[in-house]
């Protein structure tokens, strides 16, 4: 799964190929 902090795919983008069960744990507090 691939994640975005902005709206539109914009922002940082973090992609997730493994269980995490928290993505505040990486850096990530807004994700939309």
């Amino acid at each position: 799964i691939t994640i975005y902090d902005q709206e539109n795919f914009q922002g940082k983008r973090m992609e997730f190929t493994s269980a995490c069960p928290n993505v505040s744990e990486r850096s990530f507090d807004n994700v939309r």
